[in-house]
């Protein structure tokens, strides 16, 4: 069996056709308003507080709020000693995905 080659000649048409593709995606993406969250943000850890992922989501939400990039109030939740599994499923619930 033979392997089937693309020819030199249509490579200029494929990227024409990339590019096009590409420029329309980010032409719909960049007209799309901006999305801002309108009840409190809930940052859920499945670990212990005062932990490294605590440390770095609270000065994620201190650069957050003193920056003034969300302005409904942040909350971090840490979830120790329920596993990630809980943690999980309490953003699943939170969501609409699990009962």
């Amino acid at each position: 069996m033979e392997s089937e080659h693309i020819a030199p000649r249509s490579i200029p048409v494929m990227a024409w056709m990339v590019g096009t593709l590409a420029v329309q995606i980010a032409t719909e993406a960049w007209s799309q308003p901006a999305w801002r969250p309108e009840k409190a943000v809930e940052i859920i850890l499945p670990t212990a507080p005062g932990g490294t992922n605590d440390q770095m989501a609270r000065l994620m939400q201190k650069i957050l709020q003193d920056h003034k990039l969300v302005t409904v109030p942040l909350v971090v939740i840490a979830k120790y000693l329920e596993s990630e599994y809980i943690a999980s499923r309490t953003v699943l619930t939170d969501l609409g995905f699990a009962k």
